[in-house]
């Protein structure tokens, strides 16, 4: 995961802890509700996060089985050059 992706996650826990700051003072529970209702934004903003992270695995796995994706990597001299020198000491 990038550093960006991370600091966008945890500037939404900051904000909601910064919203809590202080509120446990006092003995009434309309703190615990507002605790709860974060949790479960931050809970459901995760689960998103991490769904969208399957769907896009998903998506580039079944990319690396196609021939095309073959192909274009031989072709490309770049990654031609790197797979030559990254597998010239391999056994066949």
């Amino acid at each position: 995961m990038r550093l960006d992706g991370l600091t966008d996650i945890l500037k939404l826990l900051k904000t909601a802890i910064k919203r809590l700051k202080g509120r446990g003072k006092s003995s009434s529970f309309r703190a615990i509700a507002k605790i709860i209702l974060i949790f479960k934004y931050l809970l459901t903003y995760y689960e998103q996060r991490v769904n969208t992270y399957k769907k896009a695995n998903n998506y580039y796995s079944k990319l690396d089985n196609l021939p095309a994706y073959y192909a274009a990597t031989l072709l490309y001299l770049m990654y031609k050059y790197y797979c030559d020198k990254a597998w010239a000491k391999k056994p066949d």
